[in-house]
């Protein structure tokens, strides 16, 4: 169960980061693998979203079928672009050593990154909204391999469909690939905040000043207890801060 879910959502990443890597020449490579998975993960949901509008079954051949041939046109294009060379060369940014300071802040953030992960893998999916709307919903899809029309549109239809599809295609995805609790997805979304808010900073300030307010932002309550609910809150954060 462990290596489909990581085969899968490597192959969701693998997607965004071949986009990066054809159309993003700006970019150096740690830029193109955290976009490539924001990329990857606004992706899977909108092919899932219209395969349940073309009713098609929402099963892991299905999706895994779609994500993988895109990634083959993409390897096709960069390849017919001779782009593959950039890959055999050495990476674009430079390894240097960290200061006491920048290791210590760094630490800070892993600290919090991992608390969350630990925490995400011991405790399901419970907050009242979750439960009730995002990952209900997510069941549904799950056990009709659909959009679950028929069900939602039974009881509470206005309440079922409208608020976002993301995370609860997200949670289906997870089940599909035989994963029980989907929790662990929060906790990406808050690493992929705190690697973007970086990567921003870090154009206009100092390492050090931008791992300094990195880890602050790591240490807001707020937001690192949003990365132990399922809730919509982190991914529009994430995705509102890019656009």
């Amino acid at each position: 169960v462990k290596m489909m879910l990581f085969a899968g959502f490597l192959l969701v990443f693998i997607l965004g980061f071949l986009i990066m890597f054809l159309f993003g020449k700006k970019y150096s490579l740690f830029e193109k693998i955290i976009f490539g998975m924001v990329l990857g993960l606004g992706i899977l949901p909108l092919i899932m979203f219209f395969l349940g509008l073309l009713k098609i079954s929402l099963n892991a051949f299905n999706i895994l079928g779609i994500v993988i041939f895109m990634d083959l046109i993409l390897v096709v294009l960069i390849y017919r672009r001779d782009r593959f060379k950039y890959l055999l060369r050495k990476p674009d940014f430079k390894v240097r050593n960290l200061k006491i300071l920048e290791l210590i802040l760094l630490g800070v953030i892993l600290f919090f990154v991992f608390s969350s992960l630990a925490l995400n893998f011991y405790w399901p999916v419970f907050e009242w909204d979750a439960l009730s709307l995002y990952d209900f919903r997510a069941l549904r899809f799950f056990e009709t391999h659909s959009l679950a029309q028929p069900i939602l549109t039974s009881q509470l239809t206005s309440y079922n469909y409208s608020y976002p599809f993301f995370t609860s295609l997200i949670h289906v995805f997870v089940y599909l690939l035989g994963g029980k609790n989907p929790q662990f997805l929060y906790t990406i979304f808050y690493f992929l905040l705190l690697a973007v808010f970086y990567i921003f900073l870090r154009k206009k300030i100092s390492q050090i000043w931008a791992l300094f307010f990195t880890a602050s932002l790591a240490t807001v309550p707020i937001f690192f207890l949003n990365s132990l609910i399922a809730y919509t809150n982190l991914a529009y954060v994430l995705y509102f801060t890019l656009a």
